[in-house]
């Protein structure tokens, strides 16, 4: 979902809450009913300016009483130029207006505040107290219907001029005779862009105005605009956010994006600051670290999905300009805790009692919401292909405190564990129970519209799910076959045994993955009875039973079998720029021979095949990934490979991708991090969440795919800055003691760089650099063994040349990968393929050779 905020206004402002001599001129007067005053201001006003418009007459040492005030409040800030008008007939407290709107301005209007239609005067003075002096700093400006007194007593229709207001700039006389009816006139002229002495100038020229006597013979406020410009220093324009979305869960300080101002003056520094106004209402959320918008606490989307906030730009004269923000909370799916755990299908026994002890259970997080999570069983049998046979929606729910969930009969079956949410559902009293005994296939999937019991999800009976509801995303899922001709089994994950068909199965401890190995399956013993624990028949088994212990229990609650294999293996991590991004199909001549070169290379003791490819400037992982994992198979046999799903946003040369082993790596999770635009980040940064085949959650690991914006100049930095501080904040949101392993194209030219002292930075996700050659990497020989680009002298079609001066290419780890426990990092390891440090600086990679 994309969100883009809508621009509020425009607006010039200054700091002053009130206004200066002449800082409004009048446009509009008329006295036949309906009263209808106008004015435009010259100067911006802050929130909670006080201004009063008097109809009151200066008797030339003091205010009239006899007539009335209107005591206007403005509840937000206005900019220079904004026309506002009065109208009788509005409401009480309604009576002034920027066109019909009356937002964020109130009035209270009292006495006999009434225009005389023989002649009537205004004033218009800062706050709601009266000035008591003709020199005194409140008045702000003045009009007439008639000419002004210079002798005589003042009376309703005639006034004196305070000595303050006494100059063309600051008032401004119709000259209709006085005693004349109907007074009324206005500003008939064009519209004016110019400094504030410019508009009093046109605004205060009589020719420029039109009399008139009939009631709404001329527009009040007037059709003309007005937009003031200062001398000198100028008010900022304009301010742009880099981004306005937030991922839910993504921690204390995560960055939003990066403010910039739009500003006339060239070279004009700014600082930011979250203001009172409109739009301001969830400011408390956030705060600024420089031009950088941050959540202070980690947000949730099911608590609060978009917040409003208003910030304030201001140079370094102190002229500023506010917008408000809605930023929006991206829902993320937070079910990648959440698993089938155990299936008991087929119990023994044929009675409908025996049926009752079906069930199925669910493993996650303890008190995990299944908010639009739903259990689908497909039927894979001939002829009923792709029905959903079986539907329980669980939004209602949520794992119980141990984290499990168990949707059993009401009325029967087996009892559950302490703490275990149980759900009920009648139809497992239906004989034959509620799950099928044949070929079926388990969905649990997250869904925002209804899934349907009866409905079709495979019209093609091809295999493959379709015709699914808006917003259907598959959590996990797991099937099996009986082995009848036709029958199909959906998703890929279809458990099969030597003997018999299953008609059961349990999830390894530990094993989270979405593939055969995270289970282990059998057909149930036949016995004819219903003990209180059902087991496995060994001699039917799957060939991946378990084989201590002999008998391994299937019942709800109790620890799942724990594969007793302890792993220990390498892992060759490869990061690579195919430069490759600018169109599909563009892998270049002799890039299988170089894969294969990478895994026959012996590095720390240890040669192997890649295991896990991240890749920039790739064209998509459809096309460019899966052309990689392709060239990978036919080196190491077919199927071996396979590549990421998502695709990073991007502004820049391609996106990102990876292409792993399946025969030592389970993909978990992939995600993306940061967001793009033109003022922030060029590339989003993809997550991988993965385990080792075999080698439990201890083992666990995360991999940060990025390509951070090129270029030695502040611009750049400043990109590559935020882009650093996006993955910071999300890998610090993952909490302590992670795996992490950052890899990239970062175009760093010296560890100094904010964006790589963002990375090592202290925190959750702090980074290492693994070989701790830290300094100032570009053109300095000192470090020509670990330079990566450019590879080539001389540029090739779609590369760039130069020859090898910088170390633009890292891999970056977490202290937990060298804390020997668990997965860590093989010491002396770490290699710049092709380069053997004898390259001369800015030649290419094999010269000398």
């Amino acid at each position: 979902r994309l969100y883009v905020p809508g621009i509020e206004r425009l607006e010039d402002r200054s700091l002053l809450a009130t206004l200066g001599l002449g800082d409004l001129v009048f446009t509009g007067y008329q006295a036949s009913p309906p009263d209808k005053i106008s004015f435009v201001l010259l100067k911006s006003i802050d929130s909670g300016t006080v201004l009063t418009i008097t109809d009151n007459a200066w008797t030339g040492a003091a205010l009239s009483t006899s007539e009335g005030n209107s005591v206007i409040t403005f509840g937000g800030s206005f900019a220079a130029g904004t026309h506002f008008n009065y109208d009788a007939t509005r409401g009480s407290g309604a009576k002034w207006a920027v066109g019909a709107s009356t937002t964020n301005i109130s009035d209270v209007t009292s006495g006999t505040f009434a225009l005389n239609a023989s002649g009537d005067n205004l004033f218009a003075y800062n706050g709601s107290t009266a000035p008591t002096t003709g020199t005194s700093s409140a008045w702000v400006s003045a009009f007439a219907s008639s000419a002004f007194l210079t002798s005589g007593s003042s009376t309703a229709s005639l006034t004196y001029l305070p000595v303050a207001l006494a100059s063309a700039t600051t008032s401004f006389s119709l000259g209709l005779a006085s005693g004349a009816s109907n007074q009324n006139g206005a500003y008939t002229a064009s519209s004016v862009t110019g400094t504030a002495a410019q508009i009093q100038n046109a605004v205060y020229t009589i020719g420029n105005w039109t009399t008139f006597t009939a009631a709404g013979s001329q527009a009040i406020p007037p059709t003309a605009t007005f937009s003031v410009q200062t001398t000198g220093n100028n008010a900022p324009t304009g301010l742009t956010l880099s981004n306005a979305t937030i991922q839910e869960n993504a921690g204390s300080n995560a960055v939003v994006g990066s403010l910039s101002t739009t500003d006339p003056d060239v070279g004009n520094t700014f600082i930011y600051a979250l203001v009172s106004g409109t739009g301001s209402t969830d400011n408390a959320s956030f705060n600024l670290s420089g031009n950088i918008l941050r959540a202070i606490n980690t947000l949730d989307f099911e608590t609060k999905s978009s917040y409003s906030i208003r910030i304030r730009t201001t140079d370094q004269g102190s002229l500023f300009f506010e917008q408000s923000f809605v930023i929006q909370v991206i829902n993320i799916n937070e079910t990648v805790n959440l698993r089938l755990n155990e299936l008991k299908v087929n119990p023994p026994g044929s009675t409908t009692e025996g049926d009752k002890f079906q069930y199925v259970e669910l493993l996650g997080s303890a008190g995990l919401s299944l908010n639009n999570t739903f259990l689908v069983m497909l039927n894979g049998n001939a002829g009923m292909t792709g029905v959903a046979s079986y539907v329980i929606n669980l939004s209602a729910h949520s794992l119980g405190s141990n984290g499990l969930l168990m949707i059993k009969s009401p009325t029967g079956g087996h009892g559950s564990a302490s703490g275990t949410t149980v759900v009920t559902d009648l139809k497992f009293d239906q004989p034959g129970g509620a799950l099928s005994k044949l070929s079926v296939t388990f969905y649990l999937v997250s869904a925002t519209s209804p899934l349907v019991q009866g409905n079709d999800y495979d019209l093609n009976n091809d295999g493959v799910i379709d015709n699914l509801p808006i917003g259907f995303t598959i959590i996990d899922h797991v099937g099996w076959s009986d082995g009848d001709v036709g029958d199909l089994v959906y998703g890929g994950v279809a458990l099969t045994q030597t003997q018999g068909t299953p008609d059961a199965a349990t999830r390894i401890v530990g094993n989270s993955s979405i593939a055969v190995s995270a289970w282990f399956n059998g057909d149930l013993e036949d016995t004819g009875n219903l003990p209180a624990q059902l087991v496995y028949d060994p001699a039917r088994g799957s060939t991946n039973l378990p084989v201590t212990p002999v008998v391994a229990s299937l019942t709800p609650g109790d620890t799942n079998y724990v594969n007793p294999t302890s792993v220990t293996t390498d892992l060759r991590i490869v990061n690579y720029n195919l430069a490759a991004g600018s169109a599909p199909n563009m892998l270049r001549p002799g890039l299988d021979t170089i894969l294969q070169a990478i895994g026959s290379e012996v590095v720390g003791g240890v040669s192997r095949p890649i295991d896990l490819l991240a890749m920039q400037e790739i064209y998509s992982q459809a096309n460019t990934s899966a052309a990689v994992a392709s060239l990978l198979n036919g080196i190491y046999g077919a199927s071996i490979y396979a590549h990421g799903i998502v695709n990073g946003d991007t502004t820049g040369s391609g996106t990102l991708g990876v292409v792993f082993n399946t025969l030592t790596l389970q993909l978990l999770n992939e995600s993306t991090v940061g967001f793009t635009s033109v003022n922030g980040q060029p590339r989003q940064t993809l997550r991988y969440h993965f385990q080792p085949v075999g080698g439990g959650s201890s083992t666990d690991f995360y991999v940060y795919v990025s390509h951070w914006k090129a270029s030695d100049d502040q611009e750049s930095r400043d990109r590559r800055q935020v882009e650093a501080q996006a993955i910071r904040s999300n890998a610090d949101a993952l909490g302590q003691n992670k795996n992490i392993i950052y890899v990239g194209d970062y175009n760093l030219y010296t560890s100094a760089e904010p964006a790589f002292q963002t990375m090592i930075g202290a925190g959750n996700g702090q980074a290492f650099d693994p070989i701790n050659r830290l300094g100032s990497w570009s053109d300095n020989p000192s470090f020509i063994d670990v330079f990566t680009q450019t590879p080539a002298a001389s540029a090739s079609p779609g590369l760039i040349g130069g020859g090898l001066d910088d170390r633009f290419d890292f891999q970056l780890i977490s202290g937990e990968l060298t804390d020997g426990i668990g997965l860590d990092y093989r010491a002396g390891s770490y290699r710049a393929f092709g380069n053997n440090g004898s390259v001369s600086i800015n030649s290419s990679i094999n010269s000398p050779s």
